[in-house]
């Protein structure tokens, strides 16, 4: 059985973890404990084909960069995440997270994923604190995704579930697809140094 492997990679407190959670446990995390390394697998199919689902979570701090480059070996595609709530995050799109992809995978597709989708839900704002702001807008996640070459840019919740199913089958699909091109080709390679 073939394998697909996608990593997650964005700031911390973005919501990897959390969309890996509900995705594969449907269950919303509650704690906001730091991840190191984290992996998933589950068996799929995708049309005739069999597939072993590897999701993997990364540590976004400083400290954990090597070790963070090491879980790109073996990827078929990246979902490089942001929080709408957090323009540092947005920002780091461009500073951080896909230089490094491109420095160490130039050739490997990408999916850009807005979370927390749901912090646009007045019910769940915190006056006080101005907590639950959508600070990104759609059309600055799509004008960014264009620029970068995403192949898709999605939003979802993983508290709400908003667009969750959708991430992994587009992930999935960007995989399968990315396969079949290395299958012909058998020239790309990721890099880690």
């Amino acid at each position: 059985m073939d394998a697909i492997k996608l990593v997650l990679v964005g700031e911390c407190g973005v919501g990897k973890t959390s969309l890996l959670f509900s995705h594969t446990s449907n269950y919303f995390p509650t704690g906001d404990g730091p991840s190191i390394f984290d992996s998933w697998a589950e068996t799929i199919t995708v049309g005739t084909e069999t597939y072993s689902l590897e999701l993997w979570d990364t540590a976004s701090q400083p400290e954990y960069h090597r070790l963070r480059q090491l879980s790109y070996l073996r990827t078929d595609a990246f979902l490089i995440c942001f929080s709408v709530g957090s323009p540092a995050s947005f920002d780091n799109i461009k500073e951080t997270w896909y230089p490094e992809l491109q420095h160490h995978c130039p050739d490997l597709p990408f999916l850009l994923v807005a979370t927390k989708i749901d912090l646009g839900d007045s019910s769940i704002k915190n006056a006080a604190s101005g907590v639950g702001e959508r600070l990104v807008t759609t059309a600055q996640g799509v004008e960014l995704a264009e620029k970068l070459g995403a192949e898709k840019y999605l939003e979802r919740s993983a508290k709400t579930h908003q667009g969750l199913k959708n991430i992994f089958d587009e992930g999935i699909a960007t995989a399968v697809k990315y396969k079949t091109s290395v299958a012909r080709k058998r020239t790309t390679k990721c890099i880690v140094v």
